[in-house]
């Protein structure tokens, strides 16, 4: 076997495997389950066939190129002579190969297009094929990423449940121990409100027994007579003291005055018994009276002692300092001109239950 047939055999061997894949024979086994590899072989197998071809038409030439040379030509003729005839059998049967080999070629590389092509189709389908497998695998990648994310989620999703059952079951303890802590505020404040209404009750009931006692002493103070001794004497709707005049032409006539501070504004109280007093101005010691008749106006005047009770004052308490001031003959009410044209002058009248009846007390 020479050089070309070789290359020619062993290129379509490794073309059948870049086909096929795989090739037996008997025991031998050669060939590759790779696409890519059996591309790359069936390639390098259609090189080595077209290298054995171009070899052979390189041989032919050189033969032919031999063939008619003058050298050849002088070599024939010389050999002519030995050989006789068997030249020209010789030229034709070269010709003939030469066809036989063109031929071949042609057939060659007819077979070579339509393995080039069966070879380009195999390569389309290989390489759908290995779109296919490619996309079937991202599809089962994709489709066990969607397993792993579904178990993933629905582990979170257990733990979810878990947590979830957590605190629901804190939240519930939690429940129960602020009810427990509010029902005990509640009886903390129920205890608190029944000692505060207690203490209510107490502090009411001492109220009570003070507002008694205050009362009690109000009326006992209001019972009590006033205490003998030097006062002075105001008049509760003017602020006025009583004063007097301390001579005849004016008939020692009672009159209020603005404080003078002096001896002719203050009274000596001198209880007689009871609530019932005789009253003297202290600057003279007389007596206070009062004229018993219209014609003279009722008015209060200053006389010598005569013991009987024109001169006894029954003295009543309003309310702290203030009373009301009666003679004791008529019954008839200390009261007082309130204008400059009457002198101001002290008169007893009817009960008004006014001011200008109310007198201020205070001791000195």
């Amino acid at each position: 076997m020479n050089y070309e047939t070789a290359l020619l055999v062993f290129g379509i061997l490794l073309l059948l495997i870049g086909l096929v894949g795989q090739v037996k024979a008997k025991e031998l086994e050669i060939g590759t389950s790779s696409t890519v590899a059996r591309a790359v072989i069936g390639v390098v197998g259609v090189a080595l066939i077209i290298l054995s071809l171009t070899a052979s038409d390189q041989i032919l030439t050189r033969l032919t190129s031999i063939g008619t040379s003058p050298e050849s030509e002088q070599g024939i003729g010389d050999s002519a002579e030995s050989v006789g005839g068997i030249g020209d059998v010789d030229l034709q049967e070269e010709s003939i190969l030469q066809e036989e080999a063109a031929a071949r070629q042609a057939e060659l590389e007819e077979e070579l297009r339509k393995q080039q092509e069966e070879a380009a189709a195999r390569q389309a389908e290989l390489e759908a094929e290995l779109s296919q497998q490619q996309e079937r695998r991202r599809q089962e990648e994709a489709a066990a990423r969607q397993a792993e994310l579904e178990e993933e989620l629905r582990n979170q999703q257990e733990e979810a449940a878990a947590r979830q059952a957590e605190l629901e079951e804190e939240l519930r303890k939690q429940r129960e121990e602020a009810a427990a802590r509010q029902a005990e505020l509640e009886e903390e404040v129920r205890r608190q409100e029944e000692e505060a209404a207690a203490h209510q009750a107490r502090l009411e009931a001492e109220r009570k027994r003070r507002e008694e006692e205050l009362r009690r002493q109000r009326e006992l103070e209001a019972a009590a007579p006033l205490l003998p001794g030097v006062y002075t004497i105001q008049q509760v709707s003017t602020g006025r003291f009583v004063d007097a005049h301390e001579h005849s032409r004016e008939d020692w006539r009672l009159v209020t005055r603005t404080a003078q501070n002096n001896d002719t504004q203050r009274w000596i109280f001198s209880r007689i018994n009871g609530d019932v007093y005789t009253i003297q101005q202290k600057s003279n010691r007389r007596f206070v009276d009062a004229h018993e008749t219209q014609d003279q106006d009722f008015r209060l005047v200053t006389r010598p002692a005569q013991n009987n009770d024109t001169q006894r004052w029954i003295v009543t308490k309003v309310s702290q300092g203030v009373y009301t001031i009666q003679q004791k003959v008529n019954g008839r009410f200390v009261d007082a001109h309130e204008n400059d044209s009457q002198d101001w002058r002290l008169v007893t009248r009817t009960a008004q239950n006014n001011d200008t009846q109310r007198w201020r007390l205070t001791k000195q």
